[in-house]
C-alpha cells in the first residue's frame, strides 16, 4: 500500500559473536549499536529477541531502528503479528522521517501517563501499548506533518497502514492463515 517505502527482508540471524572484538567492546549487549554497525549508514529495521532496559517496545536513531519481539507473547492479544506489522508501520515512518523531513508533532514520543493511539506516542506502560495498537490513528499533527512532508495520499496511507485492517481481513489475512497457518 506505501509505495515510498519498500522492504528488502534479510533472514539471516545476526550473531553477536561473529563481530570484532573492537565492535564487541563498543556495542557491548546494545542492540542499536549491531543495528547501526550493519546498516551501511542505509534505513535498517532490526528485530531481536531481547528487551531493552527501558520500558520501550522499540528504539530509533535516525534512520536505524530495533523493535523487540521476545517479550510479547506475554502482552498477546493482539497478537505477535499485528505488535510487529503494526511497529514497522511506526519505525518506517519514522525514519522516512527522519531521512526526508525534520520536526516531529509537538510532545512526539514524550512520556505521559495517557494513551490514545497516535502514531507519535510513547507508551510508558507496556499495557497500554494494546490499546495503541487496537486505536492507532494519527493526530491532527501527525496528519499535518505527513501532508506537509510527503503528501495527502502518504498520510492516508499512513492512516490506514496504523489500522492493521490489511491484515486483519483480505488477501494478507488469508494467506497467513493458509500458508503459513497464523491466526491473528
Amino acid at each position: 500500500m506505501q509505495s515510498a517505502w519498500h522492504f528488502t527482508l534479510d533472514p539471516d540471524i545476526f550473531i553477536r559473536e561473529s563481530s570484532t572484538s573492537k565492535e564487541l567492546e563498543r556495542c557491548g549487549s546494545d542492540p542499536l549499536c549491531y543495528a547501526k554497525l550493519i546498516s551501511k549508514e542505509e534505513p535498517l529495521i532490526g528485530i531481536t529477541e531481547s528487551g531493552f532496559d527501558q520500558e520501550s517496545f522499540w528504539v530509533n536513531s535516525g534512520i536505524v531502528s530495533v523493535i523487540s519481539a521476545g517479550q510479547w507473547k506475554d502482552y498477546e492479544p493482539p497478537s505477535t503479528y499485528e505488535y510487529l506489522s503494526y511497529s514497522l508501520v511506526v519505525q518506517s515512518t519514522l525514519i522516512h522521517l527522519n531521512r526526508s523531513c525534520r520536526g516531529l508533532p509537538n510532545g512526539a514520543f514524550q512520556e505521559s501517563r495517557v494513551s490514545y493511539g497516535d502514531l507519535f506516542e510513547f507508551s510508558p506502560r507496556r499495557n497500554d501499548m494494546r490499546a495503541a495498537i487496537l486505536t492507532a490513528h494519527l493526530s491532527p499533527g501527525g496528519q499535518e506533518l505527513l501532508a506537509n512532508c510527503f503528501g495527502m495520499q502518504y498520510m492516508h496511507v499512513c492512516d490506514e497502514l496504523l489500522s492493521l485492517d490489511w491484515l486483519r481481513a483480505g488477501r494478507i489475512h488469508d494467506n497467513l492463515e493458509k500458508t503459513y497457518r497464523v491466526k491473528l
